[in-house]
């Protein structure tokens, strides 16, 4: 398919952007990733040692988070979990209200569901919801904090099947790379061929977005 050799460099750029891409299909950091709920200062950069981050804003405390019998349900945006730093409550005015003690949390890290089970029978009722309240308010937009890293914790030797698929998407991207086609490549003999090696990626995608977040269901 290709009239010739290609540089590293330009390997190298098809090889990030399939990571790239398949990580946006996935909804998945490939790599443990730092979750802040506001952008880390300098400090807390450098103690990452140069490994990944992002920003995940605040959550917002209402009322439906409170469960019966007063625990509180917290689905986190990014999973899998790999370790929960901390839980806040914080408020714009008042800065930090109350950290939520490790022992009151349960956490499903597959999934990323956060709960809160106060071990102290006097705040079963929802310390957050008694704040928030407490504030002169039902809700209260950004009022959780959470400090976690999520991703795949070991993708190479967790995930073998990811790896193949990404080299894949890089022979299917520089198989339909025009600026490399060699002259007189028949379309009617790589066109089906490229189709059937997408259909196989896309199968494969689905496939693994399936066993790294479950199976989606739906209730009508």
């Amino acid at each position: 398919y290709l009239p010739g050799p290609v540089t590293d460099d330009y390997l190298w750029g098809k090889l990030r952007a399939a990571e790239a891409d398949v990580q946006r299909m996935l909804h998945v950091y490939l790599v443990p990733t730092a979750m802040f709920p506001d952008d880390p200062t300098e400090a807390e950069i450098l103690a990452l040692a140069g490994n990944p981050w992002a920003v995940d804003p605040g959550y917002d405390y209402t009322e439906d988070m409170i469960q019966p019998g007063g625990w509180t349900f917290l689905p986190l945006r990014q999973k899998p979990v790999i370790t929960l730093e901390s839980i806040k409550f914080s408020h714009p005015a008042m800065g930090t209200v109350f950290s939520i003690p490790d022992k009151w949390i349960k956490i499903d890290k597959k999934y990323g569901h956060v709960r809160f089970i106060p071990t102290n029978s006097a705040f079963v009722p929802s310390l957050g919801g008694l704040m928030v309240g407490a504030l002169g308010m039902n809700s209260a937009p950004q009022f959780i904090e959470v400090r976690y890293t999520a991703g795949l914790k070991d993708a190479v030797n967790d995930y073998p099947d990811l790896i193949d698929l990404i080299q894949r998407m890089v022979m299917i991207r520089l198989m339909s790379d025009e600026s490399i086609s060699a002259d007189g490549l028949s379309q009617s003999k790589s066109a089906p061929d490229l189709d059937k090696m997408q259909g196989g990626i896309d199968q494969a995608i689905e496939t693994l977005r399936q066993r790294i977040h479950g199976i989606p269901l739906m209730v009508l």
